[in-house]
């Protein structure tokens, strides 16, 4: 994953989140849209994982009930 940079190409993403942020993995294609929701942490998933049995440090409220899904 590279750092935020300022790029051109990109003025909307650059003017709503500073910059755009290159991940090694991200498809290349994505960087060619000025759009901030297919960049960064918005990008699409391009894995599937399943976590069972974390650990949690503090405390999880009595009543959270659930799952996190994200469909990217």
């Amino acid at each position: 994953m590279g750092l935020p940079a300022q790029h051109p190409e990109y003025p909307t993403v650059n003017h709503c989140v500073g910059g755009v942020t290159h991940f090694d993995d991200a498809p290349e294609w994505i960087y060619g849209l000025d759009n901030p929701y297919l960049h960064g942490v918005y990008a699409p998933v391009t894995q599937e994982l399943s976590a069972e049995g974390l650990r949690v440090s503090g405390e999880l409220p009595a009543d959270l009930e659930g799952a996190y899904l994200r469909n990217g």
